[in-house]
């Protein structure tokens, strides 16, 4: 499959011609994105950005940090609306999609595209997102970025563990009323610490969750859940926020 660089296929989505300020004396790569660009080709000169200004902080990630262009791609995605507006987004061939509630996340998680996609969300003001996110070529084995994190996800384990956190949950429920008075709490995930946007670490398991495994048979859910990642977890916890047993619509935002 042919290469698919992230603004360009941001651009394609949302259906908006590619800009620029010079033609290309020579064949070179975009800074940002890493895109080709050819001789002729349309770009701009990093120092008619602000890429050259103390405000931006993501030079660490570009891809080609000692080239001098930017590609006609990257370039109309530098405004307000695509580092606020559209700064948690699912992008496929098909359109630009909001990805901003639990239930988005977790729809995205249970039921990934199965045609090429990339995904974002940003966990504060302005982030530059689009050109530093890869685009996804399978459901099987995926990444998010969440602002400065690149969650990757095996889909395959991320279901089983899912299902994994139901019967352990019911494990827990079943623990509390035999060994404890009153109702247990309403825990949605097996996890503490943590949180959706990726902003502090955690999803630890619940010691009070490994004691009724412990109790109740549940060594091979704990095995599972064992056998993920930082990213997985975050995963199998956003999808137990949402609440949802299968995937929801997504709510299309570009082409307008």
């Amino acid at each position: 499959m042919k290469a698919l660089y992230p603004s360009q296929f941001m651009l394609n989505a949302a259906k908006m011609k590619p800009a620029g300020a010079v033609n290309a004396e020579h064949d070179t790569g975009c800074i940002l994105c890493g895109m080709p660009i050819l001789k002729g080709d349309l770009c701009t000169h990093h120092k008619d950005t602000p890429y050259d200004g103390s405000s931006f902080v993501d030079r660490p990630s570009a891809a080609n940090k000692f080239n001098e262009f930017i590609c006609s791609c990257c370039l109309p995605l530098w405004t307000k609306d695509f580092l606020q507006t559209y700064s948690k987004s699912l992008v496929t061939e098909d359109g630009v999609f909001k990805l901003a509630s639990n239930e988005d996340w977790a729809s995205l998680l249970i039921s990934p595209p199965k045609k090429p996609f990339m995904a974002f969300i940003s966990n504060a003001q302005q982030q530059h997102l689009i050109w530093r996110t890869p685009v996804n070529y399978s459901p099987e084995r995926f990444t998010i970025r969440i602002g400065s994190n690149r969650m990757t996800i095996r889909h395959k384990l991320l279901m089983r563990a899912v299902q994994a956190q139901k019967q352990l949950l019911e494990m827990y429920r079943e623990w509390y009323k035999k060994n404890k008075s009153g109702k247990p709490s309403a825990m949605l995930t097996i996890f503490v610490g943590g949180d959706r946007e990726q902003k502090s670490t955690g999803f630890v398991t619940n010691p009070s969750v490994l004691l009724a495994a412990e109790e109740m048979n549940g060594k091979k859910e704990i095995e599972i859940i064992n056998n993920l990642s930082q990213a997985e977890r975050w995963a199998v916890a956003v999808i137990g926020w949402s609440k949802l047993e299968k995937a929801v619509p997504f709510t299309k935002r570009l082409p307008i």
